[in-house]
């Protein structure tokens, strides 16, 4: 009787234990930087933030929204290191992030207002830079094969990734300093296949239906046959450049920091290629451009009052432009 007892009490204690595990699983409102460095992705912002639990992240035309508690995207603010990095038109975080450089990414679901308005609060913060210098170099890349060519089954986005961190401490640990530099190309930044297909040919022509008669296909273009190669979207390349640093200096008054955020990104926005298949080079260009800066200061005022400064300055701006006409309306004319 006494062993049915004891193995009744070690199965209760092993499901509690596994319930404890599930709920620690399911209740997480904190992502260190031990797990960021090991995402398989490099899309953080804001499919990465669908990780915290009582959230949603749904995508609308491509674009992935974050919802805390079925509130709308545009109730949930955004920061690093204390700065708001929220974008007024979009509702968005307005930052890529480097993970290599992160040290936590957490989510607050009742900010007090001296954090933020917002009805939750996903903050930034950069982790703590090794004591002794140290800089690295990486590349990555999907270039197993050209382009349109098939192999393995699959197509290769044209994807290339190279990637250049810094930190370290110098003056017996009061300079510290840590940044990530990143540069992106994509071929197809949609990641999107086609089988390919073909229009027309020599035994039947392709013929355009004007108003006041039809016209071959080839009096104006040349042939009579379209082919389109399979693989990726042609003419959908996109480029970004992306910076992450963090100068602190620990002085005698205090501590002082100093943070600089920089995104920039160029895409072709061919996001119905049909549209433009006889046009390519005017497909719309895209580019936006976030810079954040912002200097810090931590020390205590008489009576031993904590007090905090900080200056910031945030731009965020988007430009979309004819690549042949450019800003001039009548450069074609």
């Amino acid at each position: 009787m006494q062993k049915w007892i004891i193995a009744l009490l070690a199965c209760i204690c092993i499901f509690s234990t596994m319930q404890a595990q599930e709920s620690n699983l399911f209740n997480v409102n904190s992502l260190e930087s031990n797990f960021l460095n090991n995402l398989p992705t490099r899309d953080l912002n804001p499919w990465l933030y669908g990780y915290f639990s009582g959230t949603v992240v749904q995508s609308y035309r491509g674009v992935p929204y974050l919802h805390v508690h079925g509130s709308r995207a545009d109730e949930v603010g955004y920061q690093f290191e204390g700065v708001n990095i929220r974008s007024d038109y979009t509702g968005l975080s307005a930052m890529r992030f480097i993970p290599e450089v992160l040290g936590s990414v957490s989510l607050n679901k009742t900010p007090s207002v001296s954090l933020s308005t917002a009805s939750a609060l996903v903050s930034h913060t950069f982790r703590n830079p090794t004591d002794k210098l140290r800089f690295s170099i990486r590349e990555t890349s999907d270039a197993f094969t050209s382009a349109y060519e098939k192999r393995m089954d699959t197509y290769s986005y044209g994807y290339n990734n190279l990637l250049f961190t810094g930190e370290g401490k110098m003056f017996n640990d009061k300079l510290q300093f840590i940044a990530g530099f990143e540069m992106e190309h994509f071929d197809d930044h949609y990641r999107k296949f086609w089988p390919g297909f073909t229009f027309g040919s020599e035994e039947n022509p392709i013929e355009l239906d004007l108003e006041w008669e039809p016209l071959p296909f080839s009096e104006i273009y040349g042939t009579n046959q379209i082919v389109v190669k399979p693989g990726n979207i042609p003419a959908a390349k996109s480029d970004q450049w992306l910076f992450n640093g963090m100068l602190k200096y620990d002085a005698s008054f205090g501590l002082a920091k100093l943070i600089y955020l920089d995104d920039k990104k160029t895409f072709q926005a061919n996001d119905t290629p049909i549209r433009w298949l006889f046009n390519q080079s005017r497909i719309p260009e895209t580019t936006d451009h976030t810079r954040v800066v912002s200097a810090q200061l931590d020390f205590k005022l008489p009576l031993g009052i904590d007090s905090h400064w900080q200056a910031d300055y945030f731009s965020s701006k988007s430009k979309t432009w004819d690549p042949l006409q450019e800003d001039d309306f009548f450069k074609l004319q």
